[in-house]
Formats: structure tokens, sequence, C-alpha cells
């Protein structure tokens, strides 16, 4: 089992300590820096229901494109969502 500190680590301590915590940099977890596909847009919402509907009719090689209203202060897809994109075949 790793020690290492996950982003999701991170960011739920940042939470629950009262932190500002803003994503410096963003690159994709799966496969290569550019991609292209039928997009399938989704808005978050709060939580990653719709998110994780949204990826039910998601067909391999699309993209989910999530509107979370131009918001700088959090990320709402963690490495779990994504690891749930990768195996839908989402690109």
């Amino acid at each position: 089992m790793s020690n290492a500190l996950t982003t999701p680590h991170l960011a739920d301590a940042c939470v629950r300590l009262g932190i500002e915590l803003r994503a410096t940099s963003i690159r994709p977890a799966f496969g290569a820096p550019a991609l292209s596909g039928p997009a399938v847009p989704v808005q978050h919402l709060g939580s990653v229901d719709a998110m994780l509907a949204a990826l039910e009719t998601c067909g391999p090689g699309a993209v989910l494109v999530i509107d979370d209203a131009g918001r700088t202060d959090r990320a709402c897809v963690g490495d779990l969502l994504a690891i749930e994109a990768h195996h839908a075949g989402v690109a």
C-alpha cells in the first residue's frame, strides 16, 4: 500500500482546515493531451450524480464536457470520476 497522498486527500484536508486551494495546472489523467470526439455536455450541480448519469449516455471515444459555471475555486472532477470515465471509454 502506498503512503503517497493523492489530490483528493490534499483537497479534503484544505476544505476541512479552511485553506483556499486552487489548481495550478491541468493535465490529462489518461492518454494524449489532445482529443476529439462527439461531445456529451453536462452541468455540474454540486455532486457527481449528473456526471455519472452522463457517462451512461457516452459511447466509446465521446468527450464529456462539464460546465461548472466558470468556477475557479474548486475542481469538480477528481481521480475517481476520471477513472470511471476512462473505464466507460470516454476520451
